[in-house]
C-alpha cells in the first residue's frame, strides 16, 4: 500500500553548503538520506514530498557543521501483516513461488498454497482446472510476515 507519512530526521550540513539556498540544501540532503531507504517500521521510501518543519541549527564547534532536526513528509510503499496485496508471479518451482509487489519480493512456500493446487509443467494447476498459478500472472497474496531491513527485503505470504 502506498501512503504518506511524517519522518523525523537529523541532518548535518557542512559549512561549504551553507552559503546557498538553505532550504534547497536541506531538501537535497534529506532526499538523499531517505529516498530508497527501507525498514520494517516505515516501509520503502519512494520520494520526499516536502519539508514540514526545520528545528535546531546547532553549530558543532570542532567542525563548524550545522545540525538540524527535520520533519519530512514522504511517500512510502509498505505492507502490513494480514494485508491482501496483488503481486506478479516471477518464479515458480515445486517448493513454492516468488512474486513481486512494488519493491518487495514475496515468497509463498508450497505449504501456503492451497492443497487442491498441484505443481505440473512449471505451474500450479487447481485440481478442477479452474485456475492456474503461472509466471507473469497477477495474484492476491495475504501477507503473513515481513523483514524489510537490511539487504534482503523479504515478505512471506500465503494464497487463500
Amino acid at each position: 500500500m502506498i501512503k504518506e507519512i511524517l519522518i523525523n530526521e537529523q541532518i548535518t550540513i557542512p559549512p561549504k553548503l551553507l552559503n546557498g539556498n538553505l532550504m534547497s540544501t536541506i531538501e537535497s540532503i534529506v532526499s538523499n538520506k531517505l529516498v530508497n531507504r527501507c525498514d520494517d517500521d516505515t516501509g520503502y521510501i519512494l520520494e520526499l514530498l516536502n519539508i514540514q518543519k526545520i528545528k535546531g541549527g546547532k553549530i558543532v564547534g570542532d567542525t563548524a557543521n550545522v545540525i538540524y532536526d527535520v520533519i519530512a513528509k514522504v511517500k512510502v510503499f509498505t505492507v502490513d501483516k494480514d494485508e491482501i496485496i496483488n503481486a506478479i508471479i516471477t518464479k515458480i518451482d515445486n517448493k513454492g513461488l516468488f512474486a513481486q509487489a512494488g519493491p518487495f519480493q514475496i515468497y509463498v512456500s508450497i505449504s501456503k498454497i492451497p492443497t487442491d493446487y498441484k505443481f505440473e509443467n512449471g505451474k500450479y494447476v487447481k485440481s478442477d482446472g479452474s485456475n492456474t498459478l503461472e509466471l507473469n500472472k497477477m495474484i492476491p497474496i495475504k501477507v503473513i510476515g515481513k523483514k524489510l531491513s537490511g539487504i534482503n527485503k523479504m515478505v512471506v505470504g500465503s494464497i487463500e
